[in-house]
């Protein structure tokens, strides 16, 4: 299981880029791969190992 940061720091050394922040939603897009990714973001919680899969396979990181 990951902290919300640690996730999006391993996002972000992919290229993803944040292009918006709406409430606690970070939205984040690729140069080059399709999709976008939204994450829910709340610092100090911890994600449950689905999620964190689920992230990592869109990105296309697993």
């Amino acid at each position: 299981m990951l902290k919300v940061k640690q996730l999006i720091r391993m996002i972000e050394r992919n290229g993803w880029v944040c292009v918006s922040t709406r409430g606690s939603h970070m939205k984040f897009v690729h140069p080059v791969k399709a999709g976008m990714l939204i994450i829910p973001f709340h610092s100090d919680k911890t994600l449950a190992k689905g999620f964190v899969n689920k992230i990592l396979k869109k990105a296309g990181m697993l």
